[in-house]
């Protein structure tokens, strides 16, 4: 007979917690090792209940046919792949909910093989095997509690503790009993526990009060609690995380009233039962009254911040129309040039180069008014962002957002805006100027050339009769000499007809 989910994973955690078998189980594969032969049966029908893919290996290491499993030599290993693509995270076992919490992410919905009763903290909603899901909504609890906590050695204060902390209207798992809820508990109770305290050594937590006490948070810390002592731990650490932009303020006061109310029993877990309620009550009060003391400071913090904000969004503007005036003077600018090319008749290439260095001038000018006021954005936005960290840190996101954020958005939208349309404008009268100029000068480059073209022919007519006149004298001297000297011998031979 085949087991249900439910009663396999209590048999597989009962055999774990025995030493009878050793189970590892992650998202993606459940593995069962050391199974006996007299177990080996059970272990592949419950297996099988779960419709995962099974991989069956003997003590020497090869595997096994699912069907012939008698035949192996035990002891035997199972690994089973969990399918992918589940809307929830599936986990059967102790031991996988133990390697799911060491995790730092959380999933939203996680079923559990041996639960009971579901249960919801503020990132994760526990539910038994196979039950449906009922939305829940969850307000963020996003504090890290290692910036509050000083960690010596070992980091074992949790980045966030979120999944440790129920929600104010969720079920209260059982602390004891060997099942996943005692499981979850244990591991909860320690990392609340590590996140309200000064100092963490190890195993021992320091408050430093005054007077400074420290404490052991031993690994059994859920069964010393007991229910009330688990509910008061859950509250406190509720209260003080709530809000991130308080959470140091309530840190402190809370690890203060813990330090001064002493321990009955000298135990961590004594502490919470016998004055946690006590503790929270006096850290409440003590949170009103400091918020009461700095109201009026916080009254004048809020008004200096409307002033920052208004003069911020007046400086801004002054930028905006200086950067309008830029663009303005641009176009005048750019329009006198073209009025005064067009009414000279005989202009120089001088100054038709002019207009070009003038078009590249005024868009350069208006570019840089831009970025002038893109850099004065930028640092204000830098500012804005120090006084958030420093002097606001007690207003909350939408507060600040409406009262800072939003107005300096839409100052900045206008300049934008502003900003585009100049630059747009200052680039179509620099092209224009640019054109017209290079128009300009190839008319100008045009008309000289006609004008010199009848002076340039006459002057290679001369050239070129002057050439040839030299080539003619040159190649009549050259003959000269020949000529002259056979007529002189002609006239000085003797004439021996007269001797």
């Amino acid at each position: 007979m085949s087991l249900s989910p439910k009663n396999l994973a209590q048999l597989l955690n009962e055999w774990d917690d025995s030493n009878r078998i050793s189970i590892s189980e992650s998202h993606a594969y459940l593995t069962v090792r050391g199974v006996r032969e007299e177990d080996a049966k059970a272990v592949l029908e419950g297996l099988r209940s779960l419709d995962w893919p099974i991989e069956v290996e003997d003590a020497s290491q090869a595997p096994v046919p699912v069907g012939k499993i008698e035949n192996g030599l035990p002891p035997f290993k199972f690994t089973c792949k969990k399918p992918d693509g589940q809307s929830s995270m599936r986990i059967l076992t102790n031991e996988g909910l133990r390697t799911w919490l060491g995790k730092q992410e959380a999933d939203p919905v996680v079923e559990l093989g041996a639960l009971d009763e579901g249960f919801a903290t503020y990132a994760t909603t526990f539910v038994p095997w196979g039950e449906a899901v009922v939305e829940v909504s969850r307000p963020a609890l996003d504090t890290n509690p290692r910036r509050l906590v000083r960690e010596v050695g070992e980091r074992l204060v949790p980045e966030n503790v979120s999944r440790f902390v129920l929600l104010e209207r969720s079920h209260v798992p059982a602390i004891d009993g060997p099942g996943p809820a005692s499981v979850w508990a244990g591991e909860a109770s320690r990392a609340m526990a590590r996140s309200l305290c000064s100092e963490i050594d190890g195993s021992e937590a320091m408050f430093r009060g005054p007077p400074a006490s420290r404490y052991l948070v031993p690994a059994d810390f859920a069964n010393e609690l007991g229910e009330d002592g688990f509910c008061h731990l859950t509250n406190l650490a509720r209260w003080v995380f709530e809000f991130s932009a308080e959470a140091e303020t309530r840190h402190g006061l809370a690890v203060a009233e813990l330090a001064r109310w002493p321990a009955n029993g000298q135990r961590l877990a004594d502490l919470y039962k016998d004055s946690g309620a006590a503790v929270l009550e006096s850290a409440k009060i003590a949170h009103q009254l400091g918020l009461s003391k700095i109201s009026s400071d916080s009254m004048k913090t809020l008004s200096d911040l409307r002033k920052n904000v208004a003069d911020e969004a007046s400086k801004l503007n002054d930028v905006t129309r200086q950067l309008a005036g830029a663009v303005a003077s641009a176009l005048f600018g750019g329009a006198a040039v073209v009025i005064a090319r067009l009414s000279l008749k005989d202009a120089t290439l001088g100054v038709d180069y002019a207009i070009i260095s003038i078009g590249v001038v005024l868009f350069g000018y208006v570019c840089l008014v831009a970025y002038s006021g893109h850099r004065f954005i930028q640092i204000q936005s830098g500012l804005r962002s120090q006084w958030r960290e420093k002097l606001y840190r007690f207003l909350a996101n939408g507060e600040y957002k409406e009262m800072v954020m939003d107005p300096a958005k839409d100052s900045e939208q206008m300049y934008y805006l502003a900003a585009i349309a100049g630059v747009i404008l200052a680039f179509v009268l620099s092209v224009s100027l640019i054109v017209m100029g290079a128009m300009l000068i190839s008319d100008q480059v045009a008309a000289h050339s006609s004008q010199a073209e009848p002076a340039i022919n006459s002057a290679l007519e001369n050239v070129y009769s002057g050439v040839s006149f030299a080539i003619c004298s040159s190649i009549a001297v050259a003959t000269l000499p020949v000529s002259w000297g056979t007529g002189l011998g002609q006239h000085c031979r003797p004439n021996r007809t007269h001797r």
